[in-house]
């Protein structure tokens, strides 16, 4: 249903130099808008009449058949909307990063990780409880280096062959630090697989920093090659939470500048 407005200007009344105001001639300016309205009327819905004749498919009109469901592409979201979307929040922890002999990394903060996770039911894949990001240091034999860390159960509904699972990283402040993401190529039948996703960090302050993360599964190919994407909207609500200023371009992973590259 279209709703059509018309909108007219005219001269309604003068003030002269004398100070006198005349108004203008009301019944021969409201024939004038009568006739102007109706034409204007008459041309809108002639004109969304056509678009909706061509949109369908009309053949006269030039339009094409719609595509069959198998034609459509690979890329499908798993719904247009996000109402069926479930949170669920943990504990993740101690703020805290162990470096070893006795030395860490925020030691004195009382502060507990969040970990949240967002569950769709329509999604062929989901997770198995509420995952999320954790720091480390692993230590090499002259050297060590930090690392975000990540060990999650998913739930496969039916076959696929490859998974996305994805981590945005917020600070203490609540500012998007990184969005994480853990992909697996393989073949996976339906139950329960366990992964563990590393990143490394090059910056102390970010490992200090780190608060908290929230997990989704990002994407999903299924055996059939279909590509089943994950609505957003509810992830992005839980990010506002943190950072109001947070957008959809922040959904997607950047790469991470090494120490040497000067960024």
């Amino acid at each position: 249903m279209h709703e059509v407005l018309t909108l007219v200007t005219y001269v309604a009344k003068v003030r002269l130099s004398d100070g006198t105001v005349v108004p203008a001639c009301r019944t021969r300016t409201t024939r004038i808008l009568t006739v102007i309205s109706a034409v204007v009327t008459m041309i809108v819905v002639v004109h969304l009449t056509v678009l909706t004749l061509i949109s369908a498919g009309m053949p006269f009109l030039g339009g094409r058949e719609r595509p069959t469901e198998q034609a459509t592409s690979s890329l499908k979201d798993a719904g247009s909307t996000d109402e069926q979307a479930i949170v669920t929040r943990k504990d993740g922890g101690s703020i805290t990063t162990p470096l070893g002999y006795g030395i860490a990394i925020a030691r004195n903060s009382s502060l507990k990780i969040e970990w949240i996770a967002v569950h769709h039911p329509s999604m062929p894949v989901n997770f198995d409880g509420t995952p999320g990001v954790t720091t480390r240091y692993v230590r090499k034999e002259y050297s060590g280096g930090y690392r975000y860390e990540s060990k999650f159960r998913i739930t496969v509904k039916q076959p696929i062959r490859a998974v996305e699972v994805r981590f945005l990283t917020f600070d203490v402040w609540g500012d998007h630090v990184r969005t994480l993401s853990f992909e697996e190529v393989a073949d996976c039948p339906t139950g329960t697989r366990e992964f563990t996703g590393q990143w490394q960090v090059y910056s102390e302050n970010e490992i200090e920093s780190h608060y908290a993360s929230i997990g989704y599964i990002a994407r999903v190919r299924l055996a059939d090659g279909r590509v089943v994407s994950a609505p957003t909207d509810t992830v992005i609500k839980e990010a506002q939470k943190f950072s109001q200023r947070f957008t959809a371009t922040e959904l997607e992973p950047k790469p991470t500048p090494s120490p040497n590259s000067g960024i």
